[in-house]
């Protein structure tokens, strides 16, 4: 009987340890979940500050474990946001879907985007005229040239937002065009074939096409409006990770520092990028798209209307009918500035 208390009491003791050796090793286990990012990025642009980050070893130092993620767009990207695969991504336009349909929030900029053209062929009968709407002098085609082509874009993208835009500028409705929806790669590949009058591309692509196939371009989405890419947040990592996300986010705000201050370094990380997904890294191409395309730097996302660019593209998608206005309202809300004003530490 003496020895089984005994024993009793030593177990007794013991529990306690093993119950506090528990608990912290769950902590610890939690505390290794939060700083653990899916990080979402496409085969473009906005995939070369997460490539930066990730060779630089800025995320381990700070003790985040990254899963860099690479989606051929923005439409597989967001069935994976739903599928909750990542927590943060670079994103053009598409984030308006996301949003919308995940309740993922927008919490900064990572880029001022140009570059997305409106091209024709050579031979085409809008280069004929130019200036139709005095207030873009330099975008061509009128109602007579433009009415019953044929316009290749890919759908639900910033290119989706050009051609709207531009039809609007010159008077022609959208349904007096025939609009095909396509990827940029396949676009490329159609167009040279002959099919179509119109094609809309991003960067690299508005960048080459021209020397390669002698296109012409005739409309630019910086003629008509401010467009950005943002950092879209899933709403999981909004509330469970937030102190990873925002770590990350300054890290995106250190590196768009050292690449504005060196656009040959910037340009030199656009080559390594694209031939990392199987594209070819042309330097010149690649200069002329680092001057172009714009990171966002700390002064900058602090002057910036933040905010307006991403509620302009809610409402064009509203106007055109992809989303209800009250979707639109819905996405406003969830554009937010309290994680980048802290990471910036402004009051």
């Amino acid at each position: 009987m003496k020895r089984f208390i005994v024993v009793l009491l030593a177990l007794l003791m013991v529990f306690p340890l093993f119950a506090q050796g528990t608990k912290e090793s769950n902590a610890a286990a939690d505390e290794a979940a939060k700083s653990e990012l899916g990080i979402m990025v496409q085969p473009y642009f906005n995939g070369m500050v997460a490539m930066y980050i990730r060779d630089k070893g800025w995320a381990e130092e700070e003790g985040l474990d990254i899963d860099l993620q690479v989606y051929s767009n923005g439409s597989t990207a967001n069935e994976a946001l739903a599928a909750g695969l990542w927590d943060l991504g670079f994103q053009g336009a598409a984030y308006v879907f996301g949003v919308i349909n995940n309740d993922a929030k927008l919490v900064g900029n990572y880029e001022e985007t140009r570059g997305d053209t409106l091209f024709v062929r050579a031979d085409s009968d809008i280069l004929k005229v130019k200036g139709f709407n005095p207030t873009y002098p330099e975008v061509y085609g009128d109602p007579s040239t433009v009415t019953d082509k044929t316009i290749i874009f890919a759908p639900g993208t910033s290119l989706h937002q050009l051609v709207i835009e531009y039809l609007e500028r010159i008077g022609v409705g959208v349904d007096d065009v025939s609009k095909v929806p396509m990827d940029y790669q396949t676009g490329e590949q159609v167009f040279a074939t002959g099919e179509g009058d119109i094609a809309a591309f991003p960067t690299p692509w508005s960048l080459t096409v021209a020397d390669t196939y002698g296109w012409v371009p005739i409309a630019t989405l910086s003629d008509f409006v401010m467009s950005t890419g943002d950092l879209i947040v899933s709403n999981d990592a909004y509330n469970n990770k937030a102190d990873a996300i925002k770590t990350y986010m300054g890290l995106v705000y250190r590196a768009a520092e050292e690449l504005e201050a060196d656009h040959d370094l910037k340009a030199r990380m656009l080559v390594k990028w694209y031939e990392e997904n199987g594209r070819e890294g042309n330097l010149e191409a690649c200069k002329q798209e680092a001057e172009l395309r714009l990171l966002i730097t700390p002064e900058v996302q602090q002057s910036m209307d933040y905010g307006a660019p991403e509620n302009a593209i809610a409402d064009f998608y509203s106007y055109i009918g992809n989303i209800e206005p009250e979707q639109a309202e819905m996405f406003k809300g969830n554009v937010v500035d309290n994680f980048w004003k802290e990471v910036l530490d402004v009051n």
